[in-house]
């Protein structure tokens, strides 16, 4: 995602820098450490932390017209997020990329593809 796209109430670049989805099935990158993220829930304990914002208007909505696209983050608490062309974007608090991935499910008329991100490769920034 853009730097300069806005995920609940806060620009991407505060959340992230250089994260990318890689053919290999992994994403890398870096994640700030950030406080107070009230957009992203109202339950206190998840209000800071890293996050991981990922926008699937390039690489799979508008590629691939799906009949339907989930994603999830597998070891998260949100289960998975039906995404569409107009919210194809999502944020995922990340606290151990060593046993969480994202798991991401598109159908369409020759069937059901799934593929899990190993995320061992993010940087996770320590709190300031």
């Amino acid at each position: 995602m853009a730097g300069t796209k806005s995920a609940y109430g806060k620009l991407v670049s505060d959340l992230q820098n250089g994260v990318k989805i890689n053919a290999n099935e992994k994403i890398d990158g870096t994640l700030k450490y950030v406080k107070n993220y009230t957009g992203f829930s109202s339950k206190t304990e998840e209000q800071s932390g890293h996050y991981l914002a990922l926008d699937f208007s390039d690489n799979w909505l508008s590629d691939n017209d799906p009949t339907s696209f989930s994603v999830e983050l597998v070891g998260g608490t949100g289960g998975p997020k039906t995404l569409t062309d107009s919210d194809s974007f999502c944020v995922f608090r990340i606290t151990d990329p060593k046993t969480q991935t994202v798991k991401v499910s598109s159908t369409d008329s020759t069937g059901t593809t799934t593929t899990s991100y190993i995320l061992t490769d993010l940087v996770l920034e320590p709190e300031a």
